[in-house]
């Protein structure tokens, strides 16, 4: 039997795409995502980019029909919505953009050179925000004016890849900032001093958002509990070392102690009479 070749014509009065009206196309290549998002997952990859399906879709198709991307695509947005999938991000390789699917909300990591390299700009963006930046919701406007960065850079990269990279180098400076936060924290709480959110971030220059952060998590881990205090006839929030905090840092010098005396006490090797 010949192979058939799908046709993708674009609508301007609909602005979508309109195929071959054929069962076949759209049956096996509807098969064909299926199994492929199978064999993608078996191999514990948890984020599926168009670009792995589209090539496996086509290797697995071409003795009998010839899908266009466009169609593949189409049909996969169909199926990842079916199976609880979510767009993670997109991805640049070479001039094309790709979306990338997961069924886990996570920030996607940079996928290739390309997505490295507009991190790099972003970064640079982001040096002339103020320190809560990374901690606000991105909106469409933010991502207009990053794009706008990138142009005046000499790079127009389109819409889904700068708001992916915001979101890496957003996830990058909170947890930098997070863990200034949370070592000030430790350094103070193991001198048996008193912290607050608003010392926090005066004395480490976080934002704000960084230090509730990181205050909480020191909660959470049992490091740590708040106090109400009065100063000048107000009520301040402290935290100061938990119980269990306390007994937790002094575990850990005793062992760092051991380890430091049972170090002195080994005997030197390869010395000779």
């Amino acid at each position: 039997m010949e192979k058939q070749t799908d046709i993708a014509k674009y609508n301007k009065e609909t602005k979508r795409y309109e195929f071959t009206n054929n069962n076949e196309f759209h049956n096996q290549t509807k098969d064909a995502i299926r199994n492929a998002i199978k064999e993608l997952q078996s191999q514990g990859i948890k984020e599926i980019s168009t670009k792995e399906i589209t090539e496996m879709v086509k290797k697995a198709t071409e003795k009998r029909i010839d899908a266009t991307e466009k169609r593949i695509e189409k049909e996969m947005k169909e199926i990842m919505k079916e199976q609880g999938f979510q767009i993670a991000g997109y991805s640049k390789y070479g001039n094309k953009q790709y979306e990338y699917w997961s069924q886990e909300k996570t920030t996607m990591k940079a996928k290739t050179v390309e997505d490295r390299a507009i991190d790099k700009i972003t970064e640079m963006y982001a040096r002339t925000q103020d320190k809560s930046w990374a901690f606000r919701k991105t909106t469409k406007e933010e991502i207009e004016k990053v794009k706008d960065f990138h142009q005046k850079m000499g790079f127009n990269e389109k819409k889904g890849v700068i708001a992916s990279s915001i979101g890496r180098v957003k996830e990058q400076v909170k947890q930098e900032q997070i863990q200034k936060a949370t070592k000030y924290i430790q350094d103070k709480i193991e001198k048996n001093e008193h912290v607050s959110i608003s010392r926090t971030e005066k004395d480490t220059g976080v934002s704000r958002a960084a230090a509730k952060e990181a205050i909480k998590n020191e909660m959470e881990k049992g490091n740590i509990e708040s106090k109400t205090i009065k100063v000048k006839g107000n009520d301040r929030t402290i935290y100061v070392a938990s119980q269990s905090g306390m007994e937790n840092t002094i575990q850990q010098n005793q062992t760092m102690q051991q380890q430091a005396t049972g170090m002195a006490r080994t005997p030197s090797l390869g010395r000779g009479r």
